[in-house]
């Protein structure tokens, strides 16, 4: 059930503005300036979206961890349950 759940959860993000081709315009572009190399961890912690693949559209710090997000969905999705998400992403 619980996998139903994620499933369900990460299908309806995608949905409603993950990726680039939705990224909300920030600063005149379509991303921030932030390196990937900075990141704690080189995945969009929601989508499993590879940060050194695809713009940055915002990041986060979350527990001491810089995290980047390929979307303001993303985003959202990861403030209300970040320790849902946590799980997901290799150490």
């Amino acid at each position: 059930m619980k996998n139903l759940i994620t499933t369900f959860s990460i299908s309806a993000i995608l949905l409603s503005g993950c990726g680039s081709g939705s990224q909300k315009k920030m600063g005149g572009g379509t991303s921030i300036d932030v390196s990937p190399d900075k990141l704690s961890v080189k995945l969009d912690p929601v989508c499993q979206m590879s940060m050194d693949q695809h713009p940055i559209a915002d990041t986060m710090t979350y527990q001491g961890k810089l995290y980047g997000f390929c979307s303001p969905g993303c985003k959202e999705a990861f403030i209300a349950e970040p320790e849902k998400f946590l799980p997901e992403l290799p150490e």
